[in-house]
């Protein structure tokens, strides 16, 4: 039998934007109304075990505690690596499940900074991510249900590993040694520190580089989605820098939220990188929160690669395995 991953971030959806704008909240009940509907839709499809982020919220246990399968509590296990309450904890065990147990795809409910957090360690494995965050453009709200089937196809082997292509990341150094990636985007803020990670304030931003971009995207990226849309499986992405004095375009940067800003530069990108000279000064945000700050010497180097995680289209490979027979187990 396979091995399924699951990591349920109970942080997701609680920043500051959620405050500052009119953002959908989901709560750790739902949080765990979906997990249960996850565990049972794995439980009748297959025997796989599943490992579970340990949380200081305890979701995992708490989804347990109310389903009624039996023997489906033999079936998962919880881990007891240590919590820290932030990205450590979906970094630590992430990179557990892959190198020690070996699982074979791992769900991710959070937002983007939980998909990135993941990311960094995911390597070849297949990644779910369901959106469970605030302005999210990479995870994808679904329903457990159709996630459990995607999870265990892909666990029993139906759907297989390459048969589910590497993503864009973002790849991002500063001279000074801090190397980090993102997604969806990279952001250079003026603010020269970290404090709420959050940018609730867009005129703070400079310029920014994206892998993909989308009008109807609610976020920075779409700034460049405005302007130009960029797929997910096309190759490349684009580099911003940004006027606020100009009124030019109207872009979604927060839900409920349309600003209107101005471009002094567009760059497409490609293979090649994009080096920044010295000169710049503030933080860099990436997937929406600050994580680099940036000092005037330093220069700043940002690269789109194919290194990202097997982002799992839940549809596609739901339709996959129905038309294997994984869902019509009187033809096997």
């Amino acid at each position: 039998m396979g091995k399924i991953g699951l990591v349920v971030n109970p942080n997701s959806g609680k920043d500051i934007r959620r405050i500052t704008s009119h953002a959908t909240t989901i709560g750790n009940m739902e949080k765990v109304n979906i997990v249960r509907r996850i565990l049972a839709g794995i439980y009748e499809l297959s025997g796989h075990t599943v490992y579970s982020m340990p949380d200081q919220a305890g979701l995992s246990q708490y989804a347990l505690n109310g389903m009624n399968q039996p023997g489906i509590a033999g079936r998962v296990i919880l881990s007891t690596l240590r919590t820290d309450g932030d990205a450590r904890d979906t970094i630590r065990f992430v990179d557990y499940i892959v190198r020690e147990e070996q699982v074979d795809v791992v769900i991710v409910l959070g937002g983007d900074g939980t998909s990135r957090a993941a990311a960094k360690v995911i390597g070849d494995v297949p990644l779910i991510p369901v959106s469970t965050g605030t302005n999210n453009v990479y995870p994808v709200f679904m329903e457990g249900t159709a996630v459990a089937a995607a999870a265990a196809a892909i666990a029993d082997g139906v759907v297989k590993r390459d048969e589910i292509a590497r993503g864009k990341r973002i790849e991002v150094e500063i001279s000074d040694g801090q190397r980090d990636i993102a997604l969806v985007d990279a952001v250079l803020s003026k603010k020269d520190y970290v404090g709420a990670r959050a940018i609730v304030d867009e005129s703070e931003i400079s310029a920014l580089f994206v892998s993909q971009a989308h009008p109807a995207s609610i976020g920075f990226s779409a700034l460049a989605g405005v302007i130009k849309t960029i797929s997910p499986e096309e190759d490349g992405g684009m580099y911003l820098e940004l006027d606020w004095e100009k009124k030019d375009y109207i872009a979604a940067v927060s839900a409920g939220v349309l600003t209107r800003f101005g471009v002094r530069a567009v760059r497409a990108i490609g293979e090649e990188e994009l080096v920044l000279a010295p000169g710049y000064q503030g933080t860099v945000a990436l997937d929406g929160e600050r994580e680099m700050t940036l000092g005037e010497q330093d220069t700043l180097t940002l690269r789109i690669t194919r290194h990202g995680p097997r982002k799992v289209a839940v549809k596609h490979v739901v339709e996959m395995a129905a038309a294997r027979g994984y869902l019509h187990p009187g033809s096997r």
